[in-house]
C-alpha cells in the first residue's frame, strides 16, 4: 500500500485535480441560468469550430498541393486528443441545435412565405447544422478510430434516453438531426480507402495496448486501495516491463486502467460516484423534465461527458488538461440539470406562500 513513490509528481497532479475541481464549481456559479448555459455552448462551438475551418483548410491546401495526407492534429501534439476536443465541439452545437429547435417553433406558424423564407436563412438552427458539419468533417480528417467509435455510440445513447422521454414529440427536428448526424458520420465511416485503412490497422493497436493494459493490472494488483501516486505511471511500469513493449510508455492508453493503477480503488469510486450522480440528472432531466430548453442542453451535457468517458476506454484524454476542464465543464452543466424545474418550483411555492401572507396582512388592516 503506498500513496505515492513520487511525492513532488503527485503534488503536481494534485494541483491539476484542485483546478478542475474549481472549474467545475466556477461553471455551476457563473452558469446558473439557460442564457448562460447557452452562451457557454456557443462558445465551445465556435472555438472547435473556428480552429476546424483553419486545421482542414491547411489540410485541404497541402493535398492538393502536394497530393499527400497526413492526419490533422490542430493545436494539439496528439490527433486523439485533438479529436477529443472536437467531439464535446460537436456535443455542444447539438445542444444548441436541441435548444433552438424547441424555443423558436412556436414563432414559425405566424410567419407569412416571404418571411418565413428570410427566417430560415438567418435561422441559427441551420448556422449550427453547419457548424455541426464541419465538425464531422475535421473529426474524419483527424483519423482518429476511437473518437469516431465514442461518437456514434454516445450519439446513440443520447438517442435512446430521448425516444424514452415522456415529451419526445418535442424533440422532431432535434432528433432528425442528430439522427442523420449519426447515419451520416456512419456511412462516411465505411466508405474511403483511407478510412478503411485506418480501420484495419486496428488488430495492429490493439495487440500493443493490451500488453501495456496487461501490465497495468499487474500494477493494480500490488497496489490496489492508493495506487502508485498520481502520476507516477510512467515511473512504476518500466520495472513491470519484461520486454512485452519495447517503446516508452507513459501512459496505459486507458484512462481507467491509469487512474487505478496511479491513485487507487477509493479516488477511482470517489469520482465514479460524482460521475454517476451528475449524468443521473441529466438523463432525469431529459425524460421527466417539463422545460425543453434544460432538456436539451442536458442531452448535450451527456453527450459531451458520454464521448469523453467511452474515448478513454482506448486513450488518455484525461490526462490532457484542455480536454479534461472542457469535460468537467459539461459534468456541471449536467448536474445543473436538475436546478432549473427544482428552482422553478420553489419559486412557485415561494410566490404562493408570499400571496398568503399578503392577502392575510390585507385582511387584518382592513378587519381592524
Amino acid at each position: 500500500m503506498t500513496i505515492s513513490i513520487d511525492i513532488e509528481r503527485t503534488v503536481e497532479e494534485a494541483i491539476k485535480n484542485i483546478a478542475y475541481v474549481a472549474i467545475f464549481f466556477i461553471t455551476l456559479y457563473c452558469c446558473h441560468s439557460i442564457e448562460r448555459q447557452r452562451a457557454l455552448l456557443i462558445s465551445i462551438a465556435l472555438v472547435a469550430t473556428l480552429l476546424s475551418i483553419w486545421v482542414t483548410s491547411t489540410a485541404v491546401v497541402g493535398l492538393v498541393n502536394d497530393g499527400s495526407y497526413t492526419h490533422v492534429t490542430g493545436s494539439f501534439v496528439n490527433k486523439n486528443h485533438f479529436a477529443a476536443f472536437l467531439n464535446m465541439g460537436i456535443a455542444a452545437a447539438v445542444g444548441i441545435i436541441l435548444s433552438a429547435g424547441l424555443s423558436e417553433r412556436r414563432s414559425e406558424n405566424r410567419q407569412g412565405v416571404s418571411s418565413f423564407i428570410v427566417a430560415r436563412l438567418m435561422d441559427w438552427r441551420w448556422h449550427m447544422v453547419v457548424y455541426l458539419s464541419v465538425l464531422i468533417i475535421t473529426l474524419l480528417f483527424s483519423m482518429s478510430r476511437g473518437a469516431w467509435m465514442a461518437l456514434i455510440m454516445s450519439m446513440l445513447i443520447v438517442l435512446v434516453v430521448i425516444h424514452n422521454s415522456k415529451h419526445n414529440r418535442e424533440w422532431s427536428f432535434s432528433t432528425f438531426v442528430m439522427l442523420i448526424s449519426v447515419v451520416g458520420l456512419t456511412m462516411l465511416l465505411a466508405g474511403g480507402e483511407v478510412l478503411i485503412q485506418r480501420m484495419s490497422e486496428l488488430g495492429q493497436d490493439a495487440v500493443s495496448r493490451q500488453g501495456i493494459w496487461k501490465i497495468t493490472v499487474a500494477i493494480i494488483k500490488d497496489f490496489p486501495l492508493f495506487g502508485v501516486g498520481a502520476g507516477n505511471y510512467q515511473y512504476i511500469y518500466p520495472s513491470y516491463d519484461n520486454g512485452v513493449v519495447s517503446s516508452y510508455v507513459d501512459h496505459a492508453h486507458n484512462d481507467y486502467l491509469q487512474l487505478l493503477a496511479e491513485q487507487g480503488v477509493v479516488s477511482v469510486m470517489l469520482l465514479g460516484l460524482v460521475i454517476i450522480r451528475c449524468l443521473g440528472s441529466a438523463v432525469k432531466t431529459i425524460r421527466y423534465s417539463h422545460n425543453m430548453i434544460s432538456s436539451a442542453f442536458a442531452a448535450s451535457a451527456l453527450l459531451g461527458c458520454s464521448v469523453m468517458l467511452l474515448h478513454g476506454i482506448v486513450d488518455f484524454n484525461f490526462y490532457i488538461p484542455s480536454n479534461a476542464v472542457y469535460f468537467f465543464v459539461f459534468l456541471a452543466m449536467a448536474h445543473m440539470a436538475g436546478f432549473p424545474a427544482h428552482s422553478e418550483a420553489h419559486r412557485s411555492r415561494y410566490r404562493r406562500s408570499a400571496d398568503r401572507r399578503v392577502k392575510s396582512v390585507r385582511q387584518a388592516t382592513l378587519g381592524s
